[in-house]
Parts: C-alpha cells; sequence; structure tokens
C-alpha cells in the first residue's frame, strides 16, 4: 500500500507566518514581485483541515500531486 504522506520541500527566499481572525497563514515565496512563486498554507488556529495554495504550474498537472 502507498504512503499516503508526501514529502514536499519549499525553497524560497522569504517566509512568513500571521495569525488574522482565528486564521494562521504560513506563506513562502520566492520574491516580491506577485508573478514570482509562491506557496501558502491556512489553518483554523485551533486545528482541522489544511488549505493548501501553490501558484506553480507544476503542481497543475492532472495527478500531479497523488
Amino acid at each position: 500500500m502507498a504512503d499516503p504522506m508526501a514529502d514536499i520541500t519549499i525553497k524560497a527566499a522569504y517566509g512568513s507566518v500571521v495569525e488574522d481572525e482565528g486564521l494562521l497563514f504560513i506563506g513562502f515565496a520566492e520574491g516580491e514581485d506577485e508573478e514570482e512563486g509562491y506557496v501558502l498554507f491556512r489553518q483554523l488556529v485551533e486545528g482541522g483541515p489544511i488549505w493548501f495554495e501553490v501558484n506553480d504550474e507544476t503542481f497543475g498537472a492532472e495527478a500531479a500531486i497523488a
């Protein structure tokens, strides 16, 4: 049976952790330009599912993340 956990490596120039209105945001970016790559994680402060957003087209391919 395949391992349900995936390893992700993030290489970024900038990182940020922000708590706002009961949510925890953790973001990483290649640079300051909006067109540069970024990864954003969001979760309720008290826990729960993790929402994940990435603007890298590598992850946009069908079945890119199993």
